[in-house]
């Protein structure tokens, strides 16, 4: 996700990646020693604070309307296997014969 991201310039998928990195870097230690250590389930706190910024990231990415969200990817680069852009020629020119017609 993150090497896409950076080749797409996509920063909200480059924040994300980043975000559940820090994540998981703190949920594993609470996952494998916890149970001997009870103190390290205080890092599901920093956990948690990651996936709120992550919510508020991508609320504000694709919701609000910023040019830096993740959906200007495949516009910006049509024939990928998206629903905008495939690999389909568009047929505009039969659109304007059919509009010279009426």
């Amino acid at each position: 996700m993150r090497r896409e991201a950076t080749r797409t310039g996509d920063h909200t998928f480059c924040f994300l990646s980043a975000a559940m990195a820090v994540s998981f870097a703190h949920f594993l230690p609470v996952i494998l020693w916890a149970r001997r250590i009870p103190q390290l389930g205080l890092l599901m706190i920093p956990k948690t604070l990651a996936y709120l910024a992550m919510a508020f990231r991508v609320y504000r990415g694709f919701f609000s309307g910023a040019k830096e969200s993740a959906e200007a990817g495949p516009r910006e680069r049509p024939g990928n296997d998206s629903l905008e852009g495939g690999s389909e020629p568009q047929h505009d020119h039969l659109a304007k014969v059919a509009a010279d017609d009426l």
